[in-house]
């Protein structure tokens, strides 16, 4: 599935795939599916949700007296500051209010629904035609069903990567600023009290049919990404790889 992001769609492409088709006596076993599979590209998220609640003490515990790694971090977090927009900032978990913690968990509904959303469509797919149709498939439904996700849940958001395949995929400004190599979920809030989530997303093995070494893929599937995504990157990844991130902004009150 491409990386790609929430932009304007027009009606007529909207009309053409409305999420109420995606239902149907088959999907309780594609829905099934779909969500084994989300589990394991995902399954690297709940690790790094621990890591960005972990309170500070905790982290401080572990290394009691040794002020130069504190300092450091310190140090880090002003240059990533100093790298997002103006106006926003980073933010623990831990001291979210109340309001912005009602916020947190709308974006991860949002996401949630997103990933099962693009995950079920590819498996019936997949399922139904094969892989080099669900290829197609993502290059035409995916920007149309991640609007669809953003309206529902009143947020933006989309997908990204360093690795693009879909070229048009531009992340705000601030989400490109809070990506880190070792794929931790991180938080910021905006000039407009607005939230602001990244979560990574990580290669699972159903992925490296159309992500994998590029020499592997199946000549069709490298026919038909090689059609539809001439500038194409997103292969070359390896099982647990991070493949790119989720992201996902709040409005504030």
């Amino acid at each position: 599935m491409p990386m790609t992001r929430v932009g304007s769609a027009g009606s007529d492409r909207a009309d053409h795939f409305p999420r109420t088709q995606r239902k149907g006596p088959r999907w309780g076993v594609v829905l099934l599916a779909a969500a084994l599979l989300l589990w394991a590209c995902e399954r690297g998220t709940d690790a790094s949700d621990a890591r960005a609640v972990a309170p500070d003490n905790a982290r401080e515990a572990e290394a009691p007296g040794d002020e130069a790694p504190r300092a450091a971090s310190s140090e880090l977090a002003s240059q990533e500051n100093a790298a997002l927009p103006a106006g926003w900032s980073l933010v623990q978990a831990e001291r979210l209010s109340a309001e912005q913690n009602a916020q947190l968990q709308r974006a991860e509904e949002a996401r949630q629904d997103l990933a099962s959303t693009l995950m079920g469509r590819v498996m019936g797919v997949v399922q139904e035609k094969g892989a080099p149709a669900a290829v197609e498939v993502c290059h035409g439904e995916a920007g149309v069903l991640t609007a669809e996700v953003g309206e529902e849940h009143g947020v933006r958001i989309g997908r990204f990567s360093e690795k693009l395949r879909n070229a048009d995929n531009n992340p705000p400004q601030w989400a490109e600023a809070m990506a880190n190599e070792a794929g931790d979920r991180r938080l910021s809030v905006g000039p407009q009290q607005e939230l602001a989530v990244l979560s990574p997303i990580r290669i699972a093995a159903p992925c490296l049919t159309c992500h994998g070494d590029r020499q592997s893929l199946e000549p069709q599937v490298a026919r038909v990404i090689a059609e539809y995504y001439p500038e194409d990157r997103a292969t070359g990844y390896a099982e647990g790889d991070l493949r790119g991130w989720f992201w996902v902004e709040v409005p504030g009150r």
